[in-house]
């Protein structure tokens, strides 16, 4: 284990390596494959964040749909643990690298429903720091009346309700 540099964080290292592309062929149990996510965020193990992004109007596989449902169902453990599935969509081009941030949700799973935004350009930023304002009160970051209104009011809140 080793730590990384504040200004390393959330930067690949070793892009060739994840430029491979990991076969499952052998990974086959009957029907069964393995799925991979594209993230996750562990905030102090209170909050789950998992994410899977897709390109345009792709859609998830059932097998993946249902893995995430399963994932983030078994981690939702209120009111000690909370935890939310989004997926996002992106449009860039093939080749280009991809801000996970500010691509866009088109649905997240939460207490055991997938959701869509009520906004229909929510950011992921903006789906993640929602959670993160209602459910990890002594967060050491100070959100702003105006990105609080962006959160609350633009993106998924009226959902949760």
């Amino acid at each position: 284990m080793f730590d990384v540099q504040d200004d390393q964080r959330g930067v690949i290292r070793n892009r060739a390596y994840k430029q491979q592309i990991s076969h499952f062929k052998t990974l086959r149990f009957g029907k069964i494959t393995p799925t991979d996510l594209d993230a996750y965020i562990d905030f102090g193990n209170r909050l789950f964040v998992f994410i899977e992004g897709k390109h345009g109007d792709a859609q998830m596989p059932y097998g993946q749909n249902l893995a995430f449902e399963r994932l983030c169902d078994a981690c939702h453990n209120p009111p000690i643990r909370y935890a939310v599935s989004f997926v996002t969509r992106s449009d860039e081009t093939l080749g280009e690298d991809i801000d996970l941030g500010n691509t866009i949700i088109t649905k997240y799973r939460f207490e055991g429903k997938w959701r869509k935004p009520t906004r229909p350009y929510a950011k992921l930023i903006d789906g993640i720091n929602m959670f993160r304002y209602i459910f990890m009160p002594n967060c050491s970051e100070t959100f702003t009346e105006s990105v609080l209104s962006k959160i609350f009011y633009k993106t998924l809140y009226t959902n949760l309700k």
